[in-house]
Order: structure tokens, then C-alpha cells, then sequence
């Protein structure tokens, strides 16, 4: 019985997790836009709930800056020092404490300087799989999915040989260019919703360094992607 409630338990708790607020939203509008009865409800000048269509869209039009804001109040509370350990009153003693707080002040600074190892590890390994490593396996999965598989023809009057472009290249580019973008500003969001203080501020942090290296990497990958969709 206690196998059978921790795996109930278990369960449960993936399926909050995997259903987020922003996962539901999302199927909700993929149900209504697939389904015409019920599109015919809610889009269209003449729909019965039309407002409400509206009303979606003046609060989908703040994600946006919504996510900047959380973005940035999350990389200002990375940099603040809490108020526990390293902080101005780590030194301050109460009488006859004076080495014990000095210990602990220690102890402090070095869990402080673990942290900030890992957290610099962790940046890294995601920054690096995700501006250098996807980018790669959706560049070898489009020429394979090209070349074995008979997708993204080339013209039909050009050689069979080479240099011939795509049918339509932008496609081409639009599908390799989006495996080279950074993370979904989103990111932030859904885990300050999660109520993950330290989560939230890695997340911060990690889009701020993407954009900071995404001119660098995103330059020659463009490079790559416009010359498979041209020859």
C-alpha cells in the first residue's frame, strides 16, 4: 500500500507539473481553434462570447513585457545578498561568540563560492548545448530528412546535380533558424509561477547570457543555414 500511495503520489505530482498554467492555456486554444463549433463561439465579430476573445488578447499582449519585468527583478535579487550568510551582519558577535560566528562566516563564504561554482557550471552546460549543440542536430536532422527522406525538394527546372536552391528557401532557413534561437523568454515566468526562487534566478541569469553570446553564435550559424538552402 505505501509503494502504491508514493507512485499515486508521484504521479500527481508530475502531472502538476507537466500541466502548468501556460500548458493548459495552450491546449484550451488548441481545442477551441481546431474545433469550428466551437471557434464559431468565441472568434468572428458576431461570436457570442467574443469578448472574451478579446479580453485574451489584451492579456496575451502582456506576456511580453510582463516577462522582461520578472526577468530583471530576477537578476536584481541574484545579486542580492541574503540576509543569512555573507552579508554586512555575518561578522557581528553577541558576547563571547566571536569564534563561533567567525566559523560560521567561513563556512558561509565557502558554501557561497560552491554555489556560485555550480551555478557558473550550470550556465555554461546549458548555454553551450543550447547555442552550439541543437543548433547542430537540427542542421544534420534537415539535411538527412533532405537527402534520405525526400523533404524540402529543390526546384523543379534546376539540375539534380548541386547549387540548386530549395523550392522555397525561406522555409528551409525559417525551420533551421529556429533550433539556433535562445530560450523562450517564457522561461521565467513559469518558473517564478512555480515559486522557485533560485530556479528563477538561474533562468534569469541564463537569458541574459544567451543574448549576450547570441550575436556571436547566431552570425555563423545564419552563414550555415543560407548555404544548405542555397546549394
Amino acid at each position: 500500500r505505501a509503494a502504491v500511495a508514493c507512485g499515486t503520489r508521484a504521479r500527481a505530482a508530475l502531472a502538476s507539473q507537466a500541466l502548468s498554467p501556460p500548458v493548459v492555456a495552450v491546449l484550451c486554444g488548441l481545442v477551441v481553434g481546431m474545433a469550428p463549433p466551437l471557434r464559431a463561439i468565441f472568434v468572428g465579430p458576431g461570436a457570442p462570447l467574443h469578448l472574451l476573445h478579446r479580453a485574451a488578447l489584451l492579456l496575451g499582449d502582456s506576456v511580453v513585457p510582463l516577462s522582461t519585468l520578472l526577468s530583471g527583478a530576477s537578476l536584481v535579487a541574484a545579486g542580492v545578498p541574503s540576509d543569512g550568510g555573507g552579508g554586512r551582519g555575518g561578522g557581528v558577535s553577541s558576547d563571547g561568540g566571536g569564534a563561533h560566528a567567525s566559523t560560521d562566516g567561513k563556512a558561509s563564504a565557502c558554501a557561497a563560492r560552491v554555489s556560485a561554482a555550480l551555478c557558473r557550471a550550470e550556465l555554461l552546460g546549458v548555454i553551450g548545448v543550447r547555442l552550439c549543440i541543437v543548433p547542430l542536430c537540427s542542421w544534420l536532422l534537415f539535411v538527412g530528412a533532405r537527402r534520405h527522406l525526400g523533404l524540402f525538394p529543390r526546384a523543379a527546372d534546376a539540375p539534380a546535380s548541386a547549387g540548386a536552391p530549395l523550392v522555397d528557401p525561406l522555409i528551409g532557413f525559417v525551420v533551421l533558424l529556429e533550433g539556433a534561437m535562445p530560450t523562450a523568454n517564457n522561461v521565467v515566468m513559469m518558473v517564478t509561477i512555480a515559486h522557485d526562487e533560485r530556479l528563477s534566478q538561474l533562468a534569469a541569469m541564463l537569458m541574459a547570457a544567451q543574448v549576450v553570446l547570441l550575436p556571436l553564435t547566431l552570425v555563423g550559424w545564419m552563414t550555415l543555414f543560407l548555404a544548405t538552402v542555397y546549394t
